[in-house]
């Protein structure tokens, strides 16, 4: 493994690192929450809100 590959493994663990405390103080969002509000700004992107 080169300096490159080590760094780029290193920044993202870091950040796997950081979203896992993330997770744990509660700042999270489940996989759900992240679905609906997509969903949502599809259709609103659509034009489809006003129709629900």
């Amino acid at each position: 493994m080169d300096k490159s590959e080590k760094q780029y493994d290193k920044f993202l663990q870091d950040k796997v690192d950081r979203a896992r405390e993330s997770l744990k103080s509660g700042q999270g969002k489940s996989n759900h929450q992240i679905e609906s509000e997509f969903a949502r700004r599809r259709s609103v992107s659509r034009g489809e809100a006003d129709k629900q």
